[in-house]
């Protein structure tokens, strides 16, 4: 039986259970989660942080299949491209990720779409169940969708509320709005709160962004770019590498002189990296310059 967040009840979600490679003792993930299932579980929630991705879709589609003979709702935690592929009955995501307005319009609309409140739960040295329960996941804000802006802004800002679900007259949920969607329909739109896409660091190393111009970078670096074929970092990066890592991955490579190291890659972009020059000999600079 496959679920989704229309016809998920109070019920399904009495015994909340996340799986933890660290507590297996020696036995496999599939039997732990079938006692759990057997004791009562009632949602099963696969966090996975040490598999490859053949190896965790693996995992997934086999307690997906144990899920279903007993009727739970099964989702995956952070990663939405596995979710998505294998028809999971949802995904858990932390603030820090993807948002949920973004999540929500790759899963489609019945999805179940858990936010984990990751500023709290980093800050928390007790990360126990009952105390990560009190203390980073709250109750949901919900609202009507006949709600003025102006007033679910005054009131998110009173309770203290980043994101608002919002429900029709007949209890379903038609959206999800957040603070900065209302400010930014007030307001008008906000530009990202982002670091300089060439920032100078020690050692003459620099923090370069996806978006940053070649032929900026040229000229700040003092070195010749191949900006006539490619235009950012972005696409010198990705031709290099012969395709667009998945979101998260972390990389570093060379690239003639440039060296880059801390490579986060982050929705399909060069989030941001670190850029350091190698030295080059008399005889190759003038090579360089001849060229």
């Amino acid at each position: 039986m496959k679920f989704n967040r229309n016809t998920l009840t109070k019920d399904q979600l009495l015994l909340y259970a996340v799986t933890d490679r660290h507590w297996l003792n020696g036995r496999t993930l599939h039997s732990v989660v079938k006692e759990s299932l057997d004791g009562g579980v009632t949602f099963v929630q696969l966090r996975e942080k040490q598999l490859d991705e053949a190896h965790f879709m693996e995992e997934a589609k086999d307690l997906q299949a144990l899920c279903r003979e007993y009727n739970v709702p099964f989702i995956i935690n952070d990663n939405v491209d596995i979710a998505l592929a294998m028809d999971a009955d949802g995904v858990h995501v932390g603030q820090s990720d993807m948002e949920a307005g973004d999540v929500r319009a790759k899963l489609g609309p019945d999805k179940i779409i858990g936010v984990l409140n990751a500023k709290e739960y980093f800050r928390l040295e007790d990360k126990s169940r009952s105390v990560v329960m009190g203390h980073a996941v709250s109750q949901p804000y919900f609202v009507p969708d006949t709600v003025k802006a102006d007033v679910l802004f005054r009131n998110m800002k009173k309770k203290k509320c980043s994101m608002a679900i919002v429900l029709d007259e007949y209890g379903g949920m038609t959206g999800i709005v957040t603070l900065n969607d209302l400010i930014e329909q007030l307001v008008g739109e906000l530009e990202e709160d982002t670091f300089p896409e060439l920032e100078p660091l020690e050692n003459g190393a620099w923090k370069v962004r996806g978006t940053a111009l070649l032929e900026e970078m040229s000229e700040m670096l003092a070195i010749p770019l191949p900006s006539e074929e490619y235009d950012t970092f972005n696409g010198l990066v990705f031709h290099a590498l012969g395709s667009i890592p998945q979101d998260g991955t972390e990389l570093s490579l060379e690239i003639d002189r440039l060296c880059i190291t801390d490579m986060i890659i982050h929705n399909h972009k060069v989030e941001s990296a670190v850029v350091t020059i190698k030295e080059t000999s008399d005889t190759e600079q003038s090579e360089e310059e001849r060229k």
